[in-house]
């Protein structure tokens, strides 16, 4: 079983990706037909590598972008993430 962003990631850094998710692929219609979802913690190499996968595997169009995300329980440290998803056909 996979695990949710939340327990993956932390609270923090999941609600920060779902809002961007949600300012995105949520909100426009040209996502539609969007495929090939992938996230990765930007300092971790095999996830990174698992995201560059993912994108070569996609066709069409895609949207890709990097999110921060600042970790209170962290004494604000922030964290970089790869989100992105192909989308059109």
């Amino acid at each position: 079983m996979e695990k949710s962003l939340e327990e993956k990631y932390g609270k923090e850094a999941a609600d920060h990706i779902q809002m961007v998710v949600d300012a995105t692929y949520n909100n426009y219609e040209e996502y539609d037909c969007a495929d090939n979802f992938r996230i990765a913690r930007a300092s971790d190499p095999e996830e990174v590598k698992a995201y560059q996968d993912a994108y070569d595997e996609g066709c069409c169009g895609f949207y890709d972008t990097v999110i921060m995300v600042q970790h209170e329980s962290n004494n604000f440290l922030s964290e970089a993430f790869l989100f992105g998803f192909n989308y059109g056909h």
